[in-house]
């Protein structure tokens, strides 16, 4: 700077009437030099100001529950925590899905939504307490839809969100043996009706075999009046029966379509 004075100086003294000229040239320049250089300064203390307002400011603090204002201290006031929002979370914060309609996949009877439900988390089926009692006790707790082990309870019907109907295999005595674990329908000719020796298991032969040879359909002990009755049972010799049920091998019993209620027996020709 000392140096552009001391130019100034001697041309004034050399040509006066350029020097004039040339001086406020200069003089001009350096005004709006320092002028820029204020200019950028202040505008450097703006945004930092403004960055420092918002910081200062915000709604409410998930974590305190605070109310935080312009120009309030945050040494006071608890650091704002941005938790994540859980996989659980975010299905009650889904719209409810309407289940009415919905079927249980192994008996396929309409849900109950009184009852205690049950949800494959895999193929996304439905199973009352009921038929998840016999999934546990005759499929090794597989799901009877994709086979898969991941039957979890339903404890909130907020948390659903995805939801599916299970339509069963068709099973035929060419192909049966291909479905064990699995939901199916057979239609085929009753043989004969079987009991056990206590007479509380009952075996309706689709072959001419014996109980432990011939595919069957099977009715526990404790399901008996809830699929009909005993002569509801027996009356089914000679008929054409179309049953939906879960097909399963007995390692000593062979193979057989297990039934819990009569509706699973869904026609008699």
């Amino acid at each position: 700077m000392s140096f552009i004075f001391k130019t100034i100086a001697l041309k004034i003294s050399s040509r006066p009437d350029i020097s004039l000229i040339l001086s406020l040239f200069f003089i001009v320049i350096l005004i709006f030099i320092i002028n820029k250089r204020k200019q950028r300064i202040h505008n450097n203390r703006t945004f930092r100001s403004e960055q420092s307002q918002r910081l200062e400011y915000s709604s409410v603090s998930p974590s305190t529950n605070k109310e935080i204002r312009w120009g309030e201290n945050l040494q006071n006031v608890d650091k704002v925590v941005f938790q994540e929002i859980s996989e659980q979370e975010i299905k009650i914060s889904a719209n409810n899905i309407n289940i009415n309609g919905l079927r249980d996949a192994f008996t396929g009877v309409d849900i109950n939504l009184s009852s205690v439900l049950y949800q494959c988390l895999y193929c996304k089926v439905f199973y009352q307490k009921s038929s998840y009692d016999i999934l546990v006790e005759a499929n090794n707790k597989e799901c009877v839809s994709c086979g898969k082990k991941n039957i979890v309870q339903v404890t909130d019907i907020r948390s659903i969100v995805k939801k599916a109907q299970h339509e069963p295999k068709i099973a035929t005595l060419d192909n049966y043996k291909e479905y064990v674990g699995r939901s199916v329908t057979f239609e085929g000719y009753v043989f004969d009706v079987k009991t056990s020796k206590d007479g509380q298991n009952y075996a309706i032969m689709f072959e001419d075999k014996r109980w432990c040879e011939g595919f069957k359909m099977v009715i526990f002990r404790g399901k008996i009046d809830a699929c009909g009755g005993k002569n509801f049972i027996n009356n089914l010799r000679g008929k054409r029966v179309v049953v939906r049920g879960l097909l399963r091998h007995h390692p000593f019993f062979g193979y057989e379509i297990i039934v819990s209620q009569q509706s699973m027996i869904l026609d008699v020709k």
